[in-house]
């Protein structure tokens, strides 16, 4: 497809990665910014140039086989040739895409450029932009920072709005959700995913509502996934317990039972290749695995099964009490009503379109133990996002990011 400028748009933030410094894993890597370093061809090899480099590329999923790379024209009168550039890891090298000529002035447009894939298999790469520059006496050209893509979009739905579902400690579902999201969505697009969020503040309006919890809304957040072009729906939690399950009253639940539950949609359940249970399994375990490592106590490991796609369904009457047991691990579930449909509103919608879905509860915001690792720790919100970020990678075979 043929290069264009277009009117400029605020380009998504890009995050560096080292251009050749990836391990030969699929499963991680290591996250490390390298924006500010420059190659042997550095600013130190002749103090009287300036090095030219573009340092941010933005993307896009366009369709299942094709993704949008865009960048800036900021440096036009410093450049006189772009070269976007493709990362082959069979061959180890770089191959060009396309090229394009400056006009040398530097203007509010943008380049882009639409890379149409051989498959809509899910496929990630690294992308960069280098340049010839305008004036050799006076700049020296340095390659582009490298950036991951994909042809993979997810559909990220923070749980309520505002402060609601509070717990102990100033606690509020809601806000910490969002706050979960927001990272999530810096750590998904690192690792070259794309993302819609159903919000980004404390308000939500979607098919026409605004901050309600009945099912227009709630369907509105799971049609979401299909009217953006996601691969799949993921609704980010926290539970809670019923009044005086247990003995205790709400919000004074025992530790033992903070412990994580998955659920997959029906149309996840049946899903062939079975990525998106795989998806909520890593999920499962690697968030319980990030609970016990932060202190936070919790029953016990799911109950979660890597290489199973079926997986038993749950009554309504059987999961509240399975839920509110301390002797009962967490567990991957596929909850449905009697009639056969996703018992949750919002997967229910996403399976209406025929999207994979998961609703994740993280912790249990009535045990105090776990609201007050959270409010005290600003950390907590980034170890999650991370654990989740890890798991929808890691269920693609994309290199995902290993530490913040």
């Amino acid at each position: 497809m043929s290069l264009k400028k277009i009117i400029a748009g605020t380009a998504a933030a890009v995050i560096a990665c080292g251009a050749l410094a990836l391990p030969a894993t699929a499963a991680t890597f290591t996250y490390t910014d390298t924006s500010a370093t420059l190659s042997t061809n550095s600013a130190s090899a002749s103090n009287a140039k300036t090095p030219v480099q573009i340092k941010s590329i933005a993307f896009s999923k366009v369709s299942s086989n094709k993704i949008k790379l865009v960048w800036s024209d900021a440096k036009d009168a410093q450049i006189k040739l772009y070269s976007l550039q493709r990362y082959n890891e069979s061959a180890g090298s770089w191959q060009t895409l396309v090229t394009k000529t400056s006009d040398g002035i530097a203007g509010n447009k943008k380049y882009v450029y639409t890379d149409t894939l051989s498959s809509s298999s899910p496929q990630q790469y690294r992308y960069r932009v280098c340049v010839n520059v305008s004036n050799t006496n006076k700049y020296e050209a340095v390659n582009g920072v490298s950036r991951f893509a994909s042809n993979i979009k997810v559909c990220l739905d923070p749980g309520h709005f505002q402060s609601k579902n509070g717990g102990t400690y100033g606690y509020s579902e809601a806000k910490a959700m969002l706050s979960v999201a927001n990272n999530l969505q810096t750590y998904l697009k690192a690792g070259g995913i794309d993302v819609y969020m159903t919000r980004t503040n404390d308000n939500i309006t979607l098919g026409g509502y605004t901050n309600q919890d009945d099912g227009n809304q709630l369907n509105a957040r799971g049609h979401a996934a299909r009217s953006n072009n996601c691969d799949v729906f993921i609704s980010l939690h926290t539970n809670a317990n019923s009044e005086n399950a247990n003995g205790c009253d709400t919000i004074h639940q025992p530790s033992t039972l903070n412990k994580t539950v998955v659920f997959v949609n029906k149309t996840a359940y049946n899903q062939s290749s079975g990525v998106v249970v795989n998806m909520a399994n890593r999920m499962g375990y690697n968030i319980t695995a990030k609970n016990k490592e932060l202190g936070i106590p919790t029953c016990s490991w799911l109950s979660a099964r890597p290489t199973m796609y079926r997986l038993p369904s749950y009554g309504t009457d059987e999961f509240d009490v399975y839920n509110e047991t301390l002797r009962k691990k967490g567990k991957i579930v596929f909850r449905t009503l009697t009639s056969g449909e996703d018992y949750y509103a919002v997967l229910r919608a996403a399976a209406s379109d025929g999207v994979p879905g998961i609703l994740i509860e993280h912790s249990f915001h009535t045990v105090p133990a776990y609201c007050k690792a959270f409010m005290n720790d600003p950390d907590v919100a980034k170890h999650y996002a991370l654990s989740d970020a890890r798991s929808i990678g890691g269920a693609y075979g994309f290199k995902v990011l290993k530490s913040i």
